[in-house]
Formats: structure tokens, sequence, C-alpha cells
């Protein structure tokens, strides 16, 4: 039988580092699963269930062990396919460019952590971060971006908006003498492994990354395509 986490409770700072203990997870990946609710928690090991349950209760969360006998827990069945407006959306931190403390301010302000707590988070780019929906998610992105971070969006709805299912990709074909400059702009902008990076730089391939149509997305492509062009990397966009 799984344990479902319907509501955090009052507590979220002491729920946050009693799951980080139960689970063996980082800020991060703790910060993300409680930002999407209601959620099946993973199995613990060594922790039996009833235990896990027992511990969260007292903190004041709310769990159930079964969605189909909890009325407040109906909408954990849309876990899996919920409606587009509704459903989780991962954003990309790559860096955080000049102004960090406005980003780990937006974080902070976004999945309600503790300022500490949100540096960590700011601190591990490349580091996704997973809002509950879109609007939260389209918020934050809008937040990282004007606060000069350079942030993506995992879901296409989420960053494209409305006419922005056209999208631009790169794909450099001859990264010229500036091998390792190239190696160095993929690792902090787009937060690609040293291999992957330098793969592309000695033989050319497409960028991991979509720009979709929207103002932002045209902005960030740009940026790319110029800093690109100034290393004198040869690339075609499609």
């Amino acid at each position: 039988m799984s344990l479902y986490l319907i509501e955090i409770g009052h507590d979220r700072f002491a729920t946050l580092a009693e799951v980080r203990r139960i689970y063996g997870m980082s800020i991060g990946e703790a910060s993300s699963l409680l930002s999407v609710l209601p959620v099946r928690l993973p199995d613990a090991d060594g922790i039996d269930e009833d235990t896990v349950e027992a511990t969260l209760v007292s903190l004041g969360a709310k769990v159930s062990h079964d969605a189909g006998h909890d009325a407040s827990a109906v909408d954990i069945v849309s876990v899996d396919e919920p409606a587009p407006a509704d459903r989780p959306v991962k954003l990309r931190l790559t860096d955080a460019g000049c102004s960090k403390l406005a980003v780990v301010k937006a974080v902070r302000d976004a999945m309600g952590l503790l300022l500490a707590d949100a540096k960590q988070i700011v601190d591990s780019a490349p580091v996704d971060i997973v809002l509950e929906n879109r609007e939260r998610a389209d918020q934050l992105f809008k937040q990282l971006n004007e606060a000069g971070a350079t942030v993506f969006c995992d879901d296409e709805e989420a960053s494209s908006g409305d006419g922005g299912e056209a999208v631009v990709s790169i794909t450099v074909t001859d990264a010229g003498h500036n091998g390792m400059k190239l190696v160095r702009l993929l690792k902090e902008r787009l937060g690609m492994k040293y291999a992957d990076a330098a793969s592309i730089a000695e033989h050319g391939g497409r960028l991991p990354v979509t720009y979709d149509k929207t103002s932002q997305g045209q902005l960030d492509a740009d940026r790319m395509i110029n800093d690109l062009t100034a290393l004198g990397v040869a690339f075609t966009t499609d």
C-alpha cells in the first residue's frame, strides 16, 4: 500500500527537514517533492510506512495510505495525468547571474523556503526547480530572467505561452579555434556535463535546449547566438 502526502501542515520547514532525513534527499529534492501536492511518497530504506506516517502527522502533515478512502485525496489520481495548467512544471536554473540575492529571494518566495535553504539551491546551479503548477512556474521564470539569471523551462506549454508552439534549435557545426571556450559556455549557460559539451565542441551537434518564439525565448536564443558568433563558432538554426 502506498503512502500519500496530502497536506504539509503548519510547519513546512520541520516537515522539509524530516523528509530530507527520512529519504536522504537534498534540500532541492525535498523542496521539489513538497511543492507538488498531493504526492505519492517514495519508499524509505529501513523505515516502515507506519513510522513515516506517524512522524509526518506529528508535524501537522496529512497523509493517507489509500487515495480512494480519503475524500480530500481524490485529486491524487490526477498526479500522473493532471490538467495542463495544474501539472508540475520544472525549471532548470543554470546560472544565477550578477543579482544573486534577487534570484535567491525569488526562489525563496516561490517555494516557501528559508533564505538559507533557497541560497543552497541557487548555489547548486545547474539545478532543477519544480513548481506545483504552470502559473507559479511562469511567475518564477519571469522573475529569474528579470534578475539576470539563466533559466530554462522543461514544459513546452509553460515556456511558450499562447501561440508559442514554434521553437528554435541551434546546432553547432564547427567550434573553430575556441573549442575550450565553447565548452565553458555550454557548461555555464546550459549546465551541460564536461564530456557532453566537449563532444559538441569537437564533433558538432545540436544544443540540448530549444527556444520558443515568445519574447523571452527569442531573447535567450539571441543571447546564445550572439555568444556563439563572438566565439567564431559556426552553427545553424532551425
